[in-house]
């Protein structure tokens, strides 16, 4: 299983690799629902997404190993989809929102921070 999350992760970035020219850089909230509302870039976004997804599982697991504690506490049997993974981010920011703060300052937030606070807070862990 941690060598299929491996290369799934691996593809995932050498396809954001190939599709952004070379560069590797964090997409945030704004880039990333304009690529889902167009077509023509949908899969390149849930490419993303699911490499930010199995990014944010492998620092969870590294982050357990080296000192026994974990980001969030996601049941070892469930598989996190990219459809997941968009939902956990779209509850947070809709949170978010209704917390006050702003579209236009949340269209700034990178998709991966605001998906490790998703993951956060719809898998907490009870020892914090």
């Amino acid at each position: 299983m941690l060598k299929s999350m491996v290369m799934r992760t691996g593809l995932a970035f050498l396809c954001l690799f190939t599709f952004c020219g070379g560069q590797l850089n964090a997409m945030n909230v704004k880039d990333f629902e304009k690529q889902m509302s167009d077509e023509k870039t949908q899969l390149m976004a849930g490419v993303y997404i699911s490499g930010v997804g199995e990014g944010l599982l492998a620092a969870n697991a590294r982050a357990e190993l080296s000192k026994n504690v974990r980001l969030f506490c996601i049941p070892r049997d469930l598989v996190l989809t990219t459809e997941k993974v968009t939902d956990i981010m779209n509850r947070r920011l809709k949170k978010m929102l209704s917390d006050g703060i702003s579209w236009e300052k949340l269209g700034n937030y990178e998709v991966a921070s605001i998906v490790l606070m998703g993951l956060e807070d719809t898998y907490p862990c009870s020892r914090r």
